[in-house]
């Protein structure tokens, strides 16, 4: 299954959109847009993403609450727990898929 196009984030919709790039991705808020670099490897991919969600998340439901440095702590951690928490339990993931729209 290939990565998908878009994501609904709130009232959002947010296109992914590989691109050539250093850094892994970022969140375009005025673009509703992830860019993500083509380069990487599946398990970064899915970080990446994760990540850039979560900054789509904070700009749809936490507008300047914290600030953008401690927004990126959070967002950073909260991936890389995120991403840890799946890949330590594949029959999580499993069960999620299986039944996330019972």
């Amino acid at each position: 299954m290939d990565l998908p196009k878009s994501l609904k984030i709130g009232y959002r919709k947010i296109s992914l959109e590989p691109k050539d790039m250093e850094d892994f991705g970022e969140f375009l808020t005025l673009e509703n847009k992830i860019i993500y670099n083509n380069k990487v490897t599946p398990p970064e991919l899915i970080n990446t993403v994760l990540h850039e969600s979560l900054h789509a998340i904070f700009a749809d439901r936490l507008v300047d609450i914290i600030s953008s440095k401690k927004e990126e702590t959070v967002v950073n951690t909260l991936a890389n727990g995120i991403m840890s928490l799946l890949i330590d339990n594949p029959n999580l993931l499993k069960y999620i898929n299986k039944h996330l729209n019972d």
